[in-house]
């Protein structure tokens, strides 16, 4: 069985599929939905964002160069 962080990261209610190409992003997708619907749990469109090349997530802007500090929250700091 493939681990979960290879293709996605999960906290809480945010799931963060990753993938170093496209077509392997689209394959995971596919994993994560399926396992989705076979859990009978659903997602909420609005709340989704597919294809992004970077995002925050806890503190963190995560890109496909890694894993930085937000820098929103250093300015805080």
């Amino acid at each position: 069985m493939r681990q979960a962080w290879v293709s996605c990261v999960v906290y809480l209610d945010i799931i963060l599929v990753h993938a170093s190409t496209y077509a392997a992003a689209l394959n995971n997708l596919r994993t994560v939905f399926e396992l989705i619907a076979k859990a009978n749990l659903r997602l909420n469109p609005v709340k989704c964002s597919l294809f992004r090349r970077q995002t925050s997530f806890l503190g963190h802007v995560v890109s496909e160069r890694g894993v930085s500090t937000d820098p929103v929250k250093v300015e805080a700091v």
